[in-house]
């Protein structure tokens, strides 16, 4: 469905993320997949996730076919 990008192992507390939208934070546990071939339905679950489960439901999208 989608390619992994990258993921960024939680045991790097020194890396940092910055968003051309201004935000920045912490990149912990951040994970970055290329979406262009996910569905609306795919997006719905993304949208449903609660935010401590949502970067694992993107790897489960993106890992299933």
């Amino acid at each position: 469905m989608g390619k992994i990008i990258s993921i960024e192992p939680t045991t790097n507390n020194s890396t940092t993320y910055f968003a051309l939208d201004g935000n920045y934070g912490e990149a912990h546990g951040m994970v970055v997949i290329d979406t262009t071939k996910w569905s609306e339905d795919d997006w719905t679950q993304i949208e449903e996730a609660s935010d401590s489960e949502r970067a694992q439901v993107a790897l489960d999208l993106t890992t299933k076919n």
